[in-house]
């Protein structure tokens, strides 16, 4: 996993076992690409509208962000997601057998929480940073995005500091 903090640009690069996702941060265009077996997902953040596409093995998923709507399509075998779009809250709240992900957007925060086989993961933005916390079995890893700092700390049978 590697992460790179340009001018106005997030770069993440994951690759696992042949999977590939990729995060960019442009003006104002939040552009997210994962591949993983055959599966795309695609996030656009434009002028005024939030576009989402993602395409799993015939299941299809679009989000549209129009002045004060929140449009979901989602197809996908028995899964549940519901999107609920609040004055200045944003509730992403998906069941799919077991698992339990909920998205907040607060006034300068953003909680993701991510409950899936004992995995957790938390997101929070705060004023000028950006903390990611992931334990799943065992591991952890938190990521701090201070002024221009990017912190990364890594438990995995081994403990890795990039600072």
């Amino acid at each position: 996993m590697d992460f790179f903090l340009l001018s106005d640009q997030l770069f993440i690069k994951c690759a696992n076992r042949g999977s590939s996702m990729d995060f960019f941060l442009l003006s104002d265009q939040l552009f997210i690409e994962c591949a993983n077996r055959g599966s795309s997902m695609d996030f656009f953040l434009l002028s005024d509208q939030l576009f989402i596409k993602c395409a799993n093995r015939g299941s299809s998923m679009d989000f549209f962000l129009l002045s004060d709507q929140l449009f979901i399509e989602c197809a996908n075998r028995g899964s549940s997601m519901d999107f609920f779009l609040l004055s200045d809250q944003l509730f992403i709240k998906c069941a799919n057998r077991g698992s339990s992900m909920d998205f907040f957007l607060l006034s300068d925060q953003l909680f993701i929480e991510c409950a899936n086989r004992g995995s957790s993961m938390d997101f929070f933005l705060l004023s000028d940073q950006l903390f990611i916390k992931c334990a799943n079995r065992g591991s952890s890893m938190d990521f701090f995005l201070l002024s221009d700092q990017l912190f990364i700390e890594c438990d995995h049978l081994s403990r890795l500091s990039v600072y």
